[in-house]
Formats: C-alpha cells, structure tokens, sequence
C-alpha cells in the first residue's frame, strides 16, 4: 500500500502537463496563464513546482519570451502524448467506420472454417474494408486464453472447453453427412435420416453402394 501511495504522490498533475504544453507553444507565463483561466501569479506558483517535480528549469527567460531548455526538448512529445492519451479517455467512442479502417484482426477458426467461411469472408471484405487484415489461428486449448489476453479478437467454431464470461452467439446451424452402406442393419434404402455417433462413423464406410445418413448437430 505504501509503495502504491508512493507511486501516486509521484504523478504530475495535469494542470502541470498542460502548463508545460502552453508554455513550450506561447513562450509566454501571461499568455498560458490567459489560456488556463488562472492568475499569472498562479501560474508562476505552478511553474515553480514543475520544475521541482522534473528537476530542471525547463524555462530561461530571454528577451524574446520563455525559451525551453534541452530537457524540456526531450520531454514535450512525452508530455503531449500523455495529455492526448487522458483527452481520449473523455472523448465519445468512434463509430467503425469498416471502408476507412485499417486494423488486424486475429480470428480462430477450425480447419473446416479455412474451407467454408475465410474465403467469404476475405471476398466481403475486399469490397467493404479492403484495408482490414485478418490472421487465421487455429482453435486448440489455449483459444480462451488468447481472447482472454487480446491476443485473440474472435473464435468460430465450436469449442467446448471454453469457460463463462465470453460472449457467445449462434450464427447458423450445421449438419454433418455421412456415408454408409445401405445394408447396415441401422440404415435402411427407405429409412429416415438417422443419428450416428460421429466417431462410429468410420464403420458404415464400407460396401460399394452407398447411402447417406444426416446427422443433425442443433
């Protein structure tokens, strides 16, 4: 707890951050202080602990307006980008916009995926988002873990193992075919579709006239 109150105690305060910015732009304590609402004197008080904080002047008065010193030149960009990165924070969620995008997504899919959907997929979204990147991983033990982490944005497939606290959506409903021989004592010429266990599905392969047994998986 002491180390976490430590850390906090360091961060600037962004009325600091923001009077670093103005100042490095106007070269001007009055001109900041007009843009931050305060009193110059306010500002001069907050100058003061900034310097403290960074441990240089970061400022030298000049004839020609507040001139930044090298260590202010090496901490502006920082500085800039921790006050955009807080800017964004409050600003409304961008809509997707698919035609002006330009992202990877990593997708896990099955192999019979790579077959049945990637092409499709890849087909719209040449024509929709032809600047979306989409890197095909494979489903395995690891696949919760991985959208878990982001390394991972989206699975199709089924994958059992995969525990709560995902969202997931049913996108269409498959059926699986498979071959039997039409004198199996479980699979008659006139018989309606019949539920076999897939992995004795190896069994009905045989004979050389042969019939067709679905087996539904809603």
């Amino acid at each position: 707890m002491k180390r976490i109150q430590e850390r906090e105690s360091a961060l600037l305060d962004v009325r600091l951050l923001r009077l670093f910015d103005l100042l490095y732009s106007t070269g001007s304590v009055t001109g900041a202080a007009v843009q931050l609402r305060q009193a110059q004197p306010t500002v001069s008080i907050w100058l003061g602990r900034l310097r403290r904080e960074l441990g240089d002047p970061l400022f030298v008065r000049t004839p020609q307006g507040m001139k930044p010193t090298p260590r202010a030149d090496e901490l502006i960009e920082t500085a800039r980008s921790a006050i955009g990165a807080l800017q964004r924070l409050k600003d409304p969620e961008r809509e997707f916009d698919p035609a002006h995008e330009s992202r990877r997504f990593r997708i896990c899919m099955t192999d019979a995926s790579h077959v049945t959907l990637l092409p499709q997929l890849l087909l719209h979204l040449r024509n929709e988002a032809p600047n979306i990147r989409i890197e095909a991983l494979q489903i395995d033990a690891n696949t919760g873990t991985s959208l878990q982490t982001g390394k991972a944005d989206l699975a199709l497939g089924l994958i059992p193992a995969l525990e709560a606290g995902f969202f997931q959506q049913t996108l269409y409903s498959q059926d699986w075919v498979c071959i039997a021989n039409p004198r199996h004592n479980q699979v008659k010429e006139d018989s309606q579709p019949v539920r076999i266990p897939i992995r004795s599905a190896c069994q009905y392969c045989i004979g050389d006239r042969l019939h067709a047994a679905r087996r539904s998986t809603r």
